[in-house]
């Protein structure tokens, strides 16, 4: 192999990369660190696709807005699940929380592209609306607003 830049097959280039990409991390351990809150606001706030298909700030910002409290419903229902009496939601919740976690946990260490949350969006879509079924009620009895028969009378 040589050192040129198109002397390199797509394999031995992916290779001479992972293994340069390991001397860095073992070389610098806290430099490589210190990347992972980055990484993370990157994974989970950046919006996925094109900044020339997104042309206005204000778009970019409230679709920005929009993952943050995507993401923040979907820890509330999480949590939700996690301290219900039930065993078998608890069981459940855990189950649908791993390709979750597995996906979070590998493109963040790795990658921290925005396109690799996509896949999991069904799940953090799921515990959003736990959360939003669990909040509803509590808004409508703060409001004082029978729930019960609104729901009743627009059907």
């Amino acid at each position: 192999m040589a050192d040129e830049p198109g002397s390199y097959s797509r394999i031995e280039a992916d290779k001479e990369l992972g293994r340069r990409a390991k001397e860095s991390i073992f070389r610098e351990p806290l430099a490589w660190l210190s990347l992972i809150p980055l990484k993370l606001q990157r994974f989970w706030l950046d919006v996925p696709g094109s900044k020339k298909q997104i042309q206005s700030s204000s778009l970019l910002f409230f679709l920005k807005f929009l993952n943050l409290v995507n993401l923040l419903l979907c820890l509330g229902g999480v949590i939700l699940c996690l301290r219900s009496l039930s065993l078998n939601l608890r069981a459940a919740t855990l189950f649908l929380l791993l390709p979750a976690f597995y996906i979070c946990t590998l493109h963040t260490f790795l990658f921290a592209l925005p396109r690799f949350r996509v896949p999991i969006e069904p799940y953090l879509g799921i515990f959003a609306c736990v959360a939003v079924l669990a909040v509803c009620p509590a808004i409508c009895r703060f409001l004082k607003i029978d729930f019960k028969q609104t729901a009743l009378k627009n059907p």
